[in-house]
């Protein structure tokens, strides 16, 4: 991936609002060290035209598991599209294999 955008996502409109935990596992790995590059990871979740970031993983040079988690507060009755955000910055490319990721809604 040489630019910035979802790895994978869902979307669903939660009945209530209350809390969403985004859980996810990958590998990955980043190539280039020059000009302020940099790879991450991130969950996101885009409610009302506005999207959040939380809990950000930094890429390495070294093909790795690792494991994102973060939890978000939404709102009920407005759709969401949640999911995991890859970000490359500067020269760099990343690659990401095995994406998978868990929403879990936890109702006020």
């Amino acid at each position: 991936m040489a630019s910035s955008g979802p790895l994978n996502q869902l979307a669903f409109t939660p009945p209530v609002g209350g809390a969403l935990i985004i859980t996810g596992t990958f590998q990955a790995q980043k190539t280039g060290t020059d000009f302020g590059s940099g790879a991450e990871t991130r969950c996101f979740v885009t409610q009302g035209g506005i999207t959040t970031f939380g809990g950000v993983q930094a890429l390495s040079n070294i093909r790795s598991q690792q494991t994102i988690r973060h939890v978000f507060v939404i709102e009920g009755g407005e759709p969401i599209v949640c999911g995991l955000f890859g970000a490359v910055t500067g020269a760099t490319l990343a690659s990401w294999w095995d994406i998978a990721f868990t929403a879990e809604h936890i109702k006020r």
